[in-house]
């Protein structure tokens, strides 16, 4: 800090005087004075202890967790929230309102009461400008876990509202945002993500109670959802939607039956050949993420991401299978890597292990500096986490024998996870 001054006993010496200001961190096991002191944190060492960590769960830390339950906070003025999501919660609290209401009126369930409660006092928070992404974690944390109580009530006490279909889309986006919010990302972009499944439970549920799904709810960019087969496989309400008779696709289509075959294969290596719309494709070649050599060779990296980390995951296939894999992952930016062995002129097909637990987004694929399509990811799945998600390269684009293929993350805030390439040919 700069400042001037002037002695009155002398005024030859007067000027700029410069004045370094500090702070000195203390370990005290008193409380501190808060007139003089500002407390940082607590920690309860018990005597093998050989780290500290973040606490599990704030509001109950463990001996070596750090305890920030007593550190005073600044005050603020007003809710920090994007205006655009601040009306996504004001539409999703009234119509949590009605539905709540109306199942506590009309099915006489009783946690509906408890659940209904959480809503209008999450609303009463949200009308006062008093919600944002400081405290909006732990307010949906509530929210889910009151309305988790309710599900668990309706299959026990109700079975007859618990078998209907749109009761159980319900109950599995209720279980998606549990599992979002087990992830602890306080992030902007994870509670906006946590948001579209509430809004699409609160969907699913509104035709129960004379209520069409887009009466008071503006299209929110929500997931396409994954609904499990009675195999154990999963499959998408879009992928239903758009399907079309076999024979009717294009060089460039994947048809839904290849597209979720190909997607639930449980080896650790996929074969050599794959069929496609009923043509032939050849393996040509392949990266193993995390490898030293395969990523050496094929100049795989990861640039301009926000962040980025390594995973190593033992995780399931639809049909059940187990396996461990090594990989990747990251937020925005892109991938380029080179693939090795291609025939100019014919198109490819990059299959991508991953980690569907992270999906609803956009891949826009470049090659060799130009754009060749985007590949969507729509879904998710919290149970079976594996696929091996498949990308068709127009044979337009494939002009070299060594293209350099751009891999860019469109969706913002999507954690993008690779942890193994194949590369495919067709063999004709």
């Amino acid at each position: 800090m700069i400042s001037v001054i002037a002695y009155k006993e002398n005024a030859a010496y007067k000027g700029h005087r410069r004045i370094l200001e500090g702070c000195k961190v203390e370990i005290s096991q008193t409380a501190p004075d808060i007139r003089e002191e500002v407390e940082l944190a607590r920690i309860l060492l018990d005597k093998n202890a050989t780290r500290i960590r973040d606490a599990r769960d704030p509001n109950e830390p463990k001996a070596n967790e750090i305890d920030l339950r007593f550190v005073p906070h600044a005050g603020v003025a007003g809710s920090s929230i994007d205006p655009v999501l601040r009306i996504r919660l004001a539409l999703l609290f009234d119509r949590l309102r009605r539905l709540l209401l109306a199942m506590a009126r009309d099915n006489k369930v009783e946690t509906a009461h408890d659940a209904l409660a959480g809503v209008i006092a999450a609303q009463t928070l949200h009308t006062a400008d008093l919600l944002d992404n400081r405290n909006g974690h732990e307010i949906l944390n509530m929210l889910v876990q009151l309305q988790d109580e309710l599900t668990k009530d309706v299959e026990i006490n109700h079975p007859q509202l618990g078998q209907k279909k749109e009761f159980g889309n319900y109950k599995k986006n209720i279980d998606i945002v549990k599992g979002l919010l087990g992830e602890r990302r306080n992030t902007p972009e994870a509670f906006d993500n946590m948001l579209v499944y509430m809004a699409k439970g609160a969907e699913e549920l509104a035709p129960l109670y004379g209520g069409e799904a887009t009466d008071s709810l503006p299209p929110t960019p929500g997931p396409v959802q994954t609904i499990p087969t009675d195999d154990g496989k999963a499959k998408t309400e879009a992928a239903d939607k758009d399907k079309k008779p076999r024979g009717s696709y294009g060089p460039n289509d994947i048809p839904p039956d290849d597209m979720e075959r190909i997607k639930g294969i449980s080896e650790q290596d996929l074969p050599m050949e794959l069929e496609i719309n009923g043509e032939t494709w050849v393996r040509i070649d392949m990266i193993k993420v995390m490898d030293t050599d395969s990523e050496s060779q094929h100049d795989l990296k990861i640039q301009e991401a926000r962040d980025s980390y390594r995973s190593r995951q033992r995780l399931k296939y639809p049909d059940g299978k187990s396996l461990e894999d090594v990989g990747r992952a990251h937020v925005s930016g892109y991938v380029t890597y080179k693939v090795k062995g291609v025939t100019p002129g014919k198109r490819l097909l990059v299959v991508r292990r991953m980690d569907y637990v992270y999906g609803d987004y956009s891949l826009e694929f470049e090659v060799d500096g130009k754009k060749a399509g985007v590949c969507e990811c729509p879904g998710t799945d919290r149970i079976n986490r594996w696929r091996n998600w498949p990308f068709i390269i127009p044979a337009e684009h494939v002009v070299r024998a060594e293209p350099n293929v751009k891999q860019i993350a469109v969706t913002a805030g999507r954690d993008i996870n690779m942890f193994r390439y194949w590369f495919y040919q067709p063999r004709q």
